[in-house]
């Protein structure tokens, strides 16, 4: 048998013509092979040179590189024959919160523990890059790829929040050290309070930020209703040039709390909108100072047709729940958006598949409508439906159960001031199984192509499927993979949805119709015919936002409904400046982070557009 095998092998190159052969004895889901020992014995005898490692097999092929044929574009393409290798498309939606949490888990290492250990090594108030190392390390034991994917089995799927909530915490202790040693006890300055913002991007954060402060108990200023139904501190916030700066009052909590060390100390946490510039990889500083006045400018909400309105965008909501954006600079209107689609999904973590070709969706873009916040900076409202879908699927009949839950959506939609996008947070409560739920913005951009972003880059697709994949043993998908922006443009419009984390499966329909992938709850996984984990039962959050800008798409990305670090705090000599800033706006960020194998520190960057 072993002589049959060589002599193969011999006559398969000889035959072939080829100067380097593969030979991949591997296999995931399996154990090692009995063979493994007789495999390398036979190569080993054979006259010719046996190489281990890919690293090895990609020098000795470049060698051969005038000779062999090139394949351009992506290597995506789905399998048309049994002969060929499937794609695995439809994992980029499987088991979403995990890829939310490995997305968000990213960003908070690299975007904020990194700079953040940086930032203390050149104010020299500690060097801890070893916590760098520790929480990177379990961000990657939930990389392997059935891990990331969602394809496994329920035991290694519930073991991965635990990895991101080690790496969560350990840059949490971080910020908390940090914060702590710039900021030590010192005497009181007169009573006034100074606001640290921190940006720990390299180029200036302009526009609305949310924010959350702190103050203590017994500010000097707070006003209390007639009532006493509510209470809201007075005051003002004053730049570093002296001048004041424009904030909407959002949220209050008489009941938050921080803690330093062992102590539990309660604060008086209002989460305010305020228009200001932030430096770049640095702190700015803000006075707050008492005032006898309440910070209220009165905004009237229309009623029938609920509008929000900035120098760029129009938003307009109807009592329904209907969601249009009007772009002012061409006078586009987009109708229809943020629709949801949901259907039927007797696939696994692997593959989507619906239960029967006739099987019909359920649609849903409207329900009740509520006011959240009115102002000058910063507009919110809440949209919620509740739509009926079928309980679960019928395996043995390929079909829908004749039983129905109710799906409840409820979504918060943002514009801000000055923002060129809209902001959207939707929470699904999913009580149905065997499922998928879609989330669709009809663009009307006419054209045969849109944009998809992959790690560094946008790269150009066809729209829709080709005409090859339809009726493939592996059917081509609308929806595709992308690290969460995808859009379309042209002649002067644009239309972009940005997903902020867990978003890889989206596509555009040849109208120009923007499909995102929310989530797919299957109840089948590899070696265990009843998953409970992967139907994703209970609550669901996705953020996301909608823009008709393609300016500076990643670092919009990175930017969505988030709140930078703060603290307030009674000493001015702490450090408010920028300490590394970037002119080019068309460059991105990919890390600032301490040198593995040195001191000092390295800054990474890419260009997009390239």
């Amino acid at each position: 048998e072993s002589t049959d095998k060589k002599s193969f092998l011999a006559d398969f190159i000889k035959e072939n013509d080829v100067p380097v052969l593969v030979l991949n004895y591997t296999d995931d889901h399996a154990g090692i092979d009995s063979n493994t020992v007789e495999f390398e014995s036979l190569l080993t005898s054979m006259p010719y040179e046996a190489v281990e490692g890919l690293e090895n097999y990609s020098a000795e092929i470049s060698r051969y590189y005038n000779t062999l044929p090139q394949k351009n574009g992506e290597l995506i393409e789905t399998a048309h024959t049994s002969d060929d290798f499937r794609a695995v498309t439809h994992s980029l939606s499987a088991y979403y919160p995990l890829k939310q949490m490995n997305d968000s888990c990213e960003k908070l290492v690299y975007n904020v523990l990194a700079p953040m250990l940086v930032m203390g090594e050149i104010y020299g108030i500690f060097g801890k890059r070893i916590f760098f190392d520790i929480a990177r390390k379990y961000l990657l034991k939930n990389q392997p790829h059935d891990s990331i994917c969602g394809c496994s089995i329920d035991e290694v799927h519930n073991n991965m929040p635990y990895r991101y909530n080690q790496a969560a915490e350990i840059a949490d202790v971080i910020k908390e050290d940090f914060l702590s040693r710039l900021f030590p006890d010192k005497a009181v300055h007169n009573g006034e309070y100074f606001l640290y913002v921190y940006n720990f991007g390299i180029t200036e954060r302009k526009g609305v930020i949310t924010v959350d402060i702190d103050f203590p108990k017994d500010w000097e200023t707070t006003f209390y209703t007639n009532a006493l139904c509510r209470a809201e501190n007075m005051f003002k916030i004053i730049d570093e040039n002296g001048n004041s700066v424009e904030y909407q009052l959002l949220h209050t909590d008489a009941h938050g709390e921080i803690y330093e060390r062992q102590s539990v100390i309660p604060v008086f946490r209002h989460t305010i909108a305020m228009n200001t510039v932030l430096k770049p990889f640095g702190a700015s500083r803000f006075k707050l100072v008492p005032d006898d006045s309440l910070n209220i400018k009165p905004e009237y909400c229309p009623p029938g047709i609920l509008r929000a309105e900035n120098k760029y965008l129009v938003l307009e909501i109807t009592e329904t729940g209907s969601i249009s954006i009007t772009n002012k600079s061409t006078g586009r209107v987009y109708r229809n958006i943020n629709t949801y689609i949901e259907d039927s999904d007797a696939g696994n973590g692997w593959f989507y598949e619906n239960a029967a070709p006739d099987v019909q969706s359920v649609i849903s873009s409207g329900g009740t409508v509520e006011v959240i916040n009115r102002g000058t900076l910063l507009n919110r409202f809440r949209i919620t439906s509740h739509i009926n879908v079928p309980s679960h699927g019928e395996r043995s009949g390929f079909s829908r159960s004749t039983d129905y839950a109710e799906l409840r959506i409820s979504t918060m939609v943002t514009l801000r001031a000055d923002d060129k996008k809209v902001e959207f947070e939707t929470e699904v409560d999913n009580t149905a199984k065997d499922h998928r739920l879609r989330v669709l913005f009809p663009s009307g951009i006419s054209g045969d192509s849109y944009i998809a972003s992959q790690a560094f880059c946008f790269i150009e697709r066809q729209r829709g499927v080709t005409k090859r994949g339809l009726n493939s043993r592996e059917p081509e998908s609308y929806e595709k993979n992308t690290s969460g922006i995808v859009g379309v443009r042209s002649s002067g419009d644009c239309l972009f949805f940005i997903g902020k984390n867990g978003f890889h499966e989206a596509g555009v329909y040849p109208d120009g119709t923007i499909s995102v992938t929310m989530f797919r709850s299957f109840g089948h996984a590899f070696h265990q015919p009843k998953t409970a984990a992967a139907q994703l039962q209970g609550q669901l959050y996705f953020t996301y936002a909608l823009s008709v800008s393609d300016e500076e798409l990643f670092s919009e990305q990175l930017l969505i409904a988030d709140k930078p670090y703060t603290k307030l705090c009674q000493t001015p000599e702490n450090p408010s400046e920028s300490l590394l800033s970037l002119d080019n706006r068309d460059i991105a960020l990919s890390i600032i982070k301490p040198a593995e194998d040195k001191d000092g520190w390295i800054v990474r960057l890419f260009n997009p557009l390239q």
